[in-house]
């Protein structure tokens, strides 16, 4: 079964978790990407040449979660689901904004490093 790295309206608490509500929570953890990212009113991850640590959610989906999870981030237009290695090395989905789509729209507000250095989402 795919993992799912979230960070921000699919975690706990946040508006569209309701989606994630069969699949089972793996953990949390915090990944590197070579990304920064922005406030639009949800998080959006953009590739960068800057590292960013970014704190987020694991959950184990299966096949009908991945594919509702798609629609919702519109992969391939505004977002693309993309593999990264999770600290125990098992390989977990994460959706990255598509700089094709976001750029024209000049972004949103930057969200900052907490003082450890890591992103953490929160809504406004």
């Amino acid at each position: 079964m795919p993992l799912v790295f979230t960070y921000g309206t699919l975690k706990q608490g946040q508006r569209n978790h309701f989606i994630l509500r069969y699949s089972s929570y793996y953990g949390l953890a915090t990944l590197a990407f070579k990304a920064r990212m922005f406030d639009v009113g949800f998080p959006v991850l953009m590739s960068s040449r800057s590292i960013l640590k970014v704190e987020g959610e694991v959950y184990i989906v299966d096949a009908a979660t991945l594919r509702r999870l798609d629609s919702l981030e519109s992969n391939g237009r505004m977002y693309k689901r993309r593999q990264k290695r999770l600290p125990d090395g098992r390989r977990v989905w994460v959706y990255i904004g598509m700089n094709g789509f976001w750029e024209p729209r000049k972004y949103g507000k930057p969200v900052l490093p907490d003082e450890d250095g890591t992103v953490r989402w929160r809504a406004q």
